[in-house]
């Protein structure tokens, strides 16, 4: 079944122009971003001219691909600087992926391209596949596990093309192991198959590093732990043989010089990367103490996603307090963003009165 273009949280107008209310009366927990972000206002006046009057320089990528890739091994191990990909937010490399694994990659026609996803997670990713005509399957999760533990005896077993996982998965909050995604790695690899792994959440699981694989893209972004989403800088993870290729599909400045400095200072700034953590950690748990007695499906230290009939009843009821969340209406799934301490107390007064037994 063909995706109509997905919806999105951070779409607080939209609730602004259908209940009223003015914007600082609101609090958005519509996104997965931390409510936490790095202080650019800090660093603004530190700026280098030439991020203003000067095109982003080769030499100026490469040095940021390097920061990068330094980061970023906590999530791949050795991952070098020539392996990153850096672009306007990994959006602009979701667009791109279609045209460029089918032209690139299989060097086949789009239409013939098998791609699976889990079923009902980030929407992009489906969408941008069908409306350039591969054949796009939604998996299960119990269909998913299934195969794994297929594969894990060795089990002759169908696979796609390209498999894409979001890991954690937005907004279930599913999370694949080392272990297993180093399987799927292993098998789609001797079937000529292809692992894309959306790790936007990455820096809120506790996962070893994976090893970049040859079958293996990888898609980042400083949008969420950092709460840098306005930045719109993100990075693919891939081969080196493959980097260059997809660099060409960007352009030659993917990425304006400003926020090329301002994510290389916020992704060496160690300090505040270890205080962010502790803060959405401790939100974490106080989010899922108020939540004891709802039925959450799962949870990162960036949201909690609730699965009930009522959840549309319990969005209008955070509505009625100025409470923005996202509702999955189809999924009955309703996701809700950490808020900062401070605002807290609100949020979880809410909580507490949604009612689990009322149905439509």
């Amino acid at each position: 079944m063909a995706h109509s273009k997905p919806l999105h949280g951070g779409n607080l107008q939209d609730a602004i122009d259908q209940y009223g209310g003015r914007g600082e009366q609101w609090l958005d927990l519509s996104t997965g971003i931390s409510p936490y972000a790095w202080p650019v206002e800090q660093h603004l006046s530190q700026v280098p001219q030439s991020c203003w009057h000067h095109l982003p320089e080769r030499e100026y990528l490469q040095q940021s691909a390097a920061v990068w890739a330094d980061y970023y091994r906590f999530l791949i191990a050795d991952l070098k600087p020539e392996q990153v990909v850096l672009s306007a937010g990994s959006q602009a490399l979701i667009q791109q992926l279609p045209v460029f694994f089918s032209g690139q990659i299989f060097q086949r026609s789009i239409t013939d391209l098998q791609v699976w996803t889990l079923a009902g997670s980030y929407g992009e990713h489906v969408y941008q596949w069908q409306q350039s005509g591969a054949q796009v399957k939604e998996k299960s999760l119990d269909e998913l596990n299934h195969l794994l533990l297929r594969l894990k005896y060795n089990e002759a077993v169908d696979l796609p093309d390209i498999l894409i996982l979001i890991n954690p998965d937005n907004p279930s909050g599913q999370c694949w192991s080392h272990q297993q995604i180093a399987l799927l790695q292993q098998k789609l690899s001797a079937n000529y198959g292809w692992l894309i792994l959306d790790a936007a959440f990455a820096e809120v699981s506790n996962n070893q590093p994976l090893q970049l694989r040859d079958n293996t893209l990888v898609l980042t972004s400083v949008g969420k732990f950092f709460g840098l989403a306005g930045l719109r800088i993100g990075a693919a993870f891939i081969g080196e043989q493959y980097c260059d290729v997809l660099k060409q599909r960007l352009g030659p400045w993917p990425v304006s010089g400003l926020s090329l400095w301002l994510a290389t200072q916020a992704l060496s700034d160690t300090s505040w990367q270890m205080k962010n953590r502790q803060k959405l950690q401790r939100i974490h748990r106080l989010m899922l103490e108020a939540c004891a007695e709802l039925p959450v499906v799962g949870s990162s230290d960036l949201f909690i996603t609730l699965e009930h009939p009522n959840v549309e009843q319990w969005q209008q009821k955070m509505v009625q307090q100025k409470i923005w969340t996202r509702c999955f209406k189809e999924q009955k799934r309703l996701r809700i963003g950490m808020p900062e301490f401070n605002r807290f107390e609100k949020v979880r007064t809410v909580l507490k009165q949604l009612d689990i037994t009322k149905y439509k």
